[in-house]
């Protein structure tokens, strides 16, 4: 900035331009944004020196500051965020396809994530998609339940349900022509339970000679219900 004329009227008194600065307000906020953090004063620069790579700002300003700019060029900003196969806190059930819909959808890439455009020589916004090209004769669906930020670590308790005797991926399928099969029924399931800190991992599997399903808790194996293997530790 070159300072307070270059933002308002020419015409305005120190006094107006005062009361103009107290208009907006800037905060420094860290990754989780619970909370106001510290205030950033105008040219206090000082202030950037401890700062880690990247920041998080929030910018205050009244509903007349609003009006004094030009702000249709915010209509057209692209959207750049990462997207949650489960939001936190917000459901308390996912069904499996829904998370395969997510994993596959298109989504921005980040502001760290730019990439080079071999045409026009710069870094642009891309825009990132998955698809399933073609099905294996096993497959293994990783579900991902540890979640890690700069403060936090988590695990996501959200029960997921899933099919067990037909799972029809047919409608994911990029390359239709060669794919002999794309339904699968559910053979085993790995469980893992309590947190981040400690836990436990335990296996129900079904056994077609038994024609049932049984638990694996280490050398413990005892014969369940089918209704009792879908749980929030899958």
């Amino acid at each position: 900035m070159e300072g307070p004329s270059e933002l308002y009227d020419g015409g305005a008194t120190d006094s107006n331009k005062e009361a103009h600065m107290e208009e907006f307000e800037f905060y420094l906020k860290n990754e989780r944004c619970d909370g106001q953090q510290q205030r950033i004063e105008i040219n206090e620069l000082d202030l950037l020196e401890t700062a880690p790579s990247r920041l998080l700002v929030n910018v205050h300003w009244q509903r007349n500051a609003l009006r004094q700019y030009d702000t249709s060029m915010l209509n057209n900003l692209p959207q750049i965020h990462k997207h949650e196969l489960i939001p936190k806190g917000t459901e308390d059930s996912v069904a499996l396809h829904g998370c395969l819909e997510a994993f596959l959808k298109e989504e921005p890439l980040g502001p760290e994530d730019m990439w080079y455009c071999p045409c026009c020589k710069k870094h642009q916004q891309a825009m990132k998609k998955l698809d399933l090209w073609r099905l294996p004769e096993v497959l293994v669906i990783h579900l991902k339940r540890f979640s890690y930020t700069q403060f936090t670590r988590n695990k996501l308790e959200t029960f997921v349900d899933f099919p067990i005797s037909d799972l029809d991926l047919s409608s994911y399928i990029a390359d239709k022509s060669e794919q002999p099969n794309s339904h699968y029924c559910l053979y085993a399931i790995s469980n893992h339970y309590e947190n981040m800190g400690g836990g436990h991992y335990t296996a129900s599997i079904f056994h077609e000679e038994g024609k049932g399903w049984y638990k694996f808790d280490d050398d413990c194996i005892t014969p369940i219900s089918e209704d009792s293997i879908k749980t929030p530790a899958a």
